[in-house]
């Protein structure tokens, strides 16, 4: 994978115990931000562990189908809000969990240079219901809830939302819980309608990712603002996420 694409997980194996000192710069990065004052935190998967996976690897299924057995669903549940739940006991208080990362995008295959899973909206609605089951368990949903579904594009998102309303995928008790629609900002034209549907669906807004090339001029910066821009006016997400600040990956 590429620099930066191999995230540690914290279980090796389904049998074995859980490795806390796992993924320790990313590790101490966090604790960091919350000794400086940050006191918003969302935790969230690019893909279950590779022993999850049909295709015993990380980066995504053979021509990028879904990756994720459907025996695992409970595990990787299990395993999301065990994290989670590690973390309060270390003070650090996830106000949403994630499960998912570009679900439909079709880009995760294996072999591929970065972590990723496709899911189906079958799936997705399977998995956030047991996670929310599973939130509830270990007494972490009063802290703790979905957020819902890193899509890649807002047409994406918008997609996805409406694919598991129309289906009633969710539950009502399961959508209650979706607390906030993530969403990517690398295309797409429909900001003002999936505001207008966050916004109907009372649910939070956030553009959890968007990433750009490093430059030696401004022309990176000013990519970078026009994006904000568009999406401020437009999207009015509460949120805004670069994706990130210090990449070797992508810095010269």
């Amino acid at each position: 994978m590429r620099i930066g694409g191999d995230v540690p997980g914290f279980r090796a194996c389904n049998n074995c115990d859980y490795n806390w000192t796992s993924d320790a710069n990313q590790r101490w990065i966090l604790f960091a931000a919350k000794d400086r004052g940050a006191d918003v935190f969302e935790a969230f998967s690019n893909s279950p562990p590779y022993w999850k996976t049909y295709s015993n690897c990380s980066s995504g299924g053979r021509n990028s189908t879904n990756n994720l057995n459907p025996s695992y669903y409970d595990a990787y549940a299990d395993y999301l809000t065990e994290v989670v739940k590690w973390y309060k006991e270390q003070e650090i208080t996830f106000r949403t969990l994630e499960p998912f990362n570009e679900p439909t995008t079709g880009l995760w295959h294996e072999l591929g240079s970065q972590e990723g899973c496709t899911y189906n909206y079958i799936s997705m609605s399977q998995i956030v219901k047991i996670v929310v089951n599973y939130l509830n368990q270990k007494g972490l949903l009063n802290t703790t809830t979905v957020s819902f579904a890193d899509e890649g594009l807002f047409e994406g998102e918008i997609a996805t939302i409406s694919a598991v309303d129309n289906f009633d995928a969710f539950s009502k008790n399961v959508k209650l819980y979706v607390s906030q629609y993530n969403t990517h900002a690398y295309s797409g034209i429909q900001r003002s309608l999936l505001h207008l549907i966050a916004k109907q669906n009372g649910k939070r807004l956030w553009m959890s990712e968007w990433g750009s090339w490093s430059s030696k001029n401004m022309s990176a910066s000013i990519k970078l603002s026009e994006e904000i821009l568009k999406d401020m006016r437009k999207l009015k997400p509460v949120a805004w996420v670069y994706w990130h600040n210090c990449n070797l990956y992508y810095n010269e």
